[in-house]
Protein backbone atom coordinates (compact mmCIF):
# COMPACT_ATOMS: atom_id res chain seq x y z
CA UNK A 1 0.00 0.00 0.00
CA UNK A 2 1.01 3.49 0.04
CA UNK A 3 1.13 4.00 3.55
CA UNK A 4 -1.14 6.35 5.61
CA UNK A 5 -2.04 9.67 4.41
CA UNK A 6 -0.42 12.65 4.76
CA UNK A 7 -1.93 15.70 6.20
CA UNK A 8 -2.69 18.75 3.93
CA UNK A 9 -0.21 20.58 4.91
CA UNK A 10 2.05 17.74 3.91
CA UNK A 11 0.54 16.82 0.58
CA UNK A 12 2.63 15.27 -2.00
CA UNK A 13 1.71 16.06 -5.61
CA UNK A 14 -0.84 14.03 -7.53
CA UNK A 15 -0.20 10.73 -8.88
CA UNK A 16 3.24 10.42 -6.74
CA UNK A 17 3.01 7.84 -3.69
CA UNK A 18 5.54 6.99 -0.75
CA UNK A 19 5.69 3.97 1.99
CA UNK A 20 5.77 6.29 4.68
CA UNK A 21 8.30 4.64 6.54
CA UNK A 22 10.81 4.78 3.86
CA UNK A 23 11.72 1.36 4.35
CA UNK A 24 12.65 -1.93 2.23
CA UNK A 25 11.05 -4.85 3.08
CA UNK A 26 13.01 -7.09 5.30
CA UNK A 27 11.73 -9.85 2.33
CA UNK A 28 14.19 -8.24 -0.12
CA UNK A 29 17.07 -8.83 1.20
CA UNK A 30 18.84 -12.22 2.31
CA UNK A 31 20.49 -13.16 5.27
CA UNK A 32 24.03 -12.27 4.03
CA UNK A 33 22.96 -8.51 3.67
CA UNK A 34 20.74 -8.43 6.26
CA UNK A 35 22.65 -5.48 8.07
CA UNK A 36 22.37 -3.30 4.64
CA UNK A 37 18.27 -3.92 5.66
CA UNK A 38 19.31 -2.17 9.31
CA UNK A 39 21.15 0.14 8.14
CA UNK A 40 18.55 1.28 5.81
CA UNK A 41 16.19 1.46 8.41
CA UNK A 42 18.05 3.40 10.59
CA UNK A 43 19.10 5.76 8.17
CA UNK A 44 15.21 6.86 7.06
CA UNK A 45 13.66 6.16 10.51
CA UNK A 46 13.65 10.00 10.77
CA UNK A 47 11.13 10.22 7.87
CA UNK A 48 8.51 8.50 9.60
CA UNK A 49 8.76 10.68 12.83
CA UNK A 50 5.55 11.92 14.46
CA UNK A 51 5.99 15.71 14.44
CA UNK A 52 3.19 15.97 16.70
CA UNK A 53 5.19 14.29 19.81
CA UNK A 54 8.38 15.50 21.83
CA UNK A 55 10.32 12.73 20.63
CA UNK A 56 9.25 12.85 17.05
CA UNK A 57 10.28 16.85 16.95
CA UNK A 58 13.64 16.08 18.36
CA UNK A 59 14.30 13.31 15.73
CA UNK A 60 13.80 15.35 13.07
CA UNK A 61 15.05 18.54 14.40
CA UNK A 62 18.77 16.64 14.99
CA UNK A 63 18.48 16.22 11.56
CA UNK A 64 17.45 19.63 10.34
CA UNK A 65 20.50 20.79 12.38
CA UNK A 66 23.04 18.64 10.71
CA UNK A 67 21.70 19.42 7.49
CA UNK A 68 22.19 23.25 8.11
CA UNK A 69 26.00 22.49 9.61
CA UNK A 70 26.60 20.19 6.37
CA UNK A 71 25.09 23.08 4.31
CA UNK A 72 26.90 25.83 6.42
CA UNK A 73 30.61 24.35 6.25
CA UNK A 74 30.24 23.53 2.13
CA UNK A 75 28.98 27.03 1.65
CA UNK A 76 31.71 29.04 3.62
CA UNK A 77 34.33 26.41 1.59
CA UNK A 78 32.91 27.57 -1.65
CA UNK A 79 32.89 31.66 -0.31
CA UNK A 80 36.84 31.08 0.72
CA UNK A 81 37.81 29.74 -2.33
CA UNK A 82 36.02 32.12 -4.43
CA UNK A 83 37.78 35.15 -2.34
CA UNK A 84 41.15 33.65 -2.39
CA UNK A 85 40.60 32.28 -5.86
CA UNK A 86 39.33 35.47 -7.33
CA UNK A 87 36.40 33.27 -8.69
CA UNK A 88 33.61 36.36 -10.13
CA UNK A 89 35.98 39.19 -9.67
CA UNK A 90 35.30 42.23 -11.46
CA UNK A 91 37.63 44.74 -12.28
CA UNK A 92 35.40 47.78 -12.29
CA UNK A 93 33.67 47.20 -9.38
CA UNK A 94 35.81 50.31 -7.33
CA UNK A 95 32.47 52.21 -5.80
CA UNK A 96 29.34 51.57 -3.42
CA UNK A 97 27.80 52.37 -6.78
CA UNK A 98 29.20 49.88 -8.71
CA UNK A 99 28.60 47.42 -5.94
CA UNK A 100 25.18 48.14 -6.15
CA UNK A 101 25.11 47.21 -9.67
CA UNK A 102 26.96 44.28 -9.53
CA UNK A 103 24.63 42.61 -7.04
CA UNK A 104 21.80 44.11 -9.39
CA UNK A 105 22.74 41.48 -11.81
CA UNK A 106 22.98 39.02 -9.23
CA UNK A 107 19.33 39.93 -8.77
CA UNK A 108 18.68 38.83 -12.55
CA UNK A 109 19.33 35.62 -12.18
CA UNK A 110 17.16 35.17 -9.29
CA UNK A 111 14.14 37.22 -10.90
CA UNK A 112 14.41 34.44 -13.40
CA UNK A 113 14.10 31.61 -11.21
CA UNK A 114 11.14 33.10 -9.56
CA UNK A 115 9.43 33.60 -13.11
CA UNK A 116 10.06 29.72 -13.91
CA UNK A 117 8.31 29.17 -10.76
CA UNK A 118 5.56 31.62 -11.90
CA UNK A 119 5.90 29.92 -15.25
CA UNK A 120 5.35 26.44 -14.08
CA UNK A 121 1.94 27.39 -12.01
CA UNK A 122 0.58 29.32 -15.13
CA UNK A 123 1.47 25.92 -17.20
CA UNK A 124 -0.36 23.56 -14.79
CA UNK A 125 -3.18 25.71 -14.55
CA UNK A 126 -3.61 26.05 -18.19
CA UNK A 127 -4.02 22.31 -18.13
CA UNK A 128 -7.27 21.14 -18.77
CA UNK A 129 -8.40 18.75 -15.58
CA UNK A 130 -11.61 18.65 -13.86
CA UNK A 131 -11.08 20.36 -10.60
CA UNK A 132 -11.74 23.42 -12.89
CA UNK A 133 -8.47 25.42 -11.99
CA UNK A 134 -9.42 28.26 -14.37
CA UNK A 135 -12.43 29.06 -13.03
CA UNK A 136 -10.22 30.48 -9.55
CA UNK A 137 -10.79 27.11 -8.00
CA UNK A 138 -8.80 26.10 -5.39
CA UNK A 139 -6.69 23.09 -5.92
CA UNK A 140 -7.42 20.37 -3.50
CA UNK A 141 -4.27 19.14 -1.46
CA UNK A 142 -1.76 16.89 -3.24
CA UNK A 143 -2.29 18.16 -6.53
CA UNK A 144 0.20 19.33 -9.32
CA UNK A 145 -1.12 22.66 -9.05
CA UNK A 146 -1.43 22.83 -5.16
CA UNK A 147 2.21 21.50 -5.12
CA UNK A 148 3.78 24.06 -7.20
CA UNK A 149 1.52 27.24 -5.92
CA UNK A 150 3.35 25.96 -2.32
CA UNK A 151 6.52 25.96 -3.79
CA UNK A 152 6.25 29.21 -5.80
CA UNK A 153 5.00 30.77 -2.44
CA UNK A 154 7.71 29.70 -0.53
CA UNK A 155 10.76 31.17 -3.81
CA UNK A 156 8.85 34.55 -3.73
CA UNK A 157 9.23 34.65 0.19
CA UNK A 158 13.36 33.48 -0.19
CA UNK A 159 13.88 35.99 -3.35
CA UNK A 160 12.52 38.66 -1.02
CA UNK A 161 15.07 37.72 1.78
CA UNK A 162 17.77 37.34 -0.97
CA UNK A 163 17.76 40.14 -2.43
CA UNK A 164 18.04 42.58 1.08
CA UNK A 165 20.88 40.29 1.88
CA UNK A 166 22.40 41.01 -1.30
CA UNK A 167 21.82 44.48 -0.98
CA UNK A 168 22.89 44.74 2.72
CA UNK A 169 25.76 42.68 1.41
CA UNK A 170 26.38 45.59 -0.96
CA UNK A 171 26.49 48.72 1.10
CA UNK A 172 28.75 47.26 3.73
CA UNK A 173 31.21 44.28 2.00
CA UNK A 174 34.49 45.54 1.40
CA UNK A 175 34.98 45.93 -2.53
CA UNK A 176 37.21 43.44 -2.79
CA UNK A 177 35.05 40.85 -1.11
CA UNK A 178 32.02 41.94 -3.64
CA UNK A 179 32.40 38.56 -5.37
CA UNK A 180 31.07 36.60 -2.56
CA UNK A 181 27.57 37.74 -3.29
CA UNK A 182 27.61 36.13 -6.66
CA UNK A 183 28.87 32.83 -4.90
CA UNK A 184 26.07 33.06 -2.38
CA UNK A 185 23.76 33.69 -5.37
CA UNK A 186 24.54 30.21 -7.56
CA UNK A 187 23.80 28.76 -3.59
CA UNK A 188 20.66 30.39 -3.76
CA UNK A 189 19.73 28.53 -6.91
CA UNK A 190 20.92 25.23 -6.13
CA UNK A 191 19.33 24.91 -2.56
CA UNK A 192 16.00 26.48 -4.55
CA UNK A 193 16.56 23.27 -7.07
CA UNK A 194 17.21 21.03 -4.24
CA UNK A 195 14.14 22.28 -2.10
CA UNK A 196 11.44 21.29 -5.20
CA UNK A 197 13.42 17.65 -5.08
CA UNK A 198 13.42 17.43 -1.64
CA UNK A 199 9.86 18.26 -1.19
CA UNK A 200 8.71 16.43 -4.19
CA UNK A 201 9.93 12.96 -2.20
CA UNK A 202 8.87 13.88 1.37
CA UNK A 203 8.53 17.07 2.94
CA UNK A 204 10.97 16.76 5.38
CA UNK A 205 13.43 16.69 2.82
CA UNK A 206 12.74 20.24 1.94
CA UNK A 207 15.80 20.72 4.28
CA UNK A 208 18.44 19.79 2.16
CA UNK A 209 16.76 23.35 -0.18
CA UNK A 210 16.12 25.34 2.43
CA UNK A 211 19.25 25.56 4.85
CA UNK A 212 21.51 26.50 1.62
CA UNK A 213 18.25 28.95 0.35
CA UNK A 214 17.87 30.36 4.02
CA UNK A 215 20.66 30.58 6.03
CA UNK A 216 23.39 32.33 4.24
CA UNK A 217 21.13 35.71 3.81
CA UNK A 218 19.70 35.33 7.51
CA UNK A 219 23.87 35.71 8.07
CA UNK A 220 24.71 38.17 5.44
CA UNK A 221 21.78 40.24 7.24
CA UNK A 222 23.28 39.89 10.27
CA UNK A 223 27.05 40.98 9.56
CA UNK A 224 25.42 44.00 7.34
CA UNK A 225 23.80 45.03 10.95
CA UNK A 226 26.69 44.49 13.06
CA UNK A 227 29.06 46.80 10.27
CA UNK A 228 26.04 49.75 9.79
CA UNK A 229 25.74 49.29 14.23
CA UNK A 230 29.82 48.96 14.83
CA UNK A 231 31.34 49.48 12.25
Amino acid sequence: GSGKKWPASFARPEGRTLHHSGRRNPRDFTDGNLADFKESSRTMSWLNSDASTPEGVRAIMRRFNLVAIAALAIITSFCFLTVNIGWFQMPWVASRTDALIFVSQNLTFAGLVLWAHVFWVSTIRSTPNEERWQEGHRPSPGSKLDFAQRVTTNTLEQTAIFALSQLALASTLPLDFINVTRALLIVWIIGRFLFVIGYSRHPFLRTFGMSPTLLPPILAMGYAAWQILVG
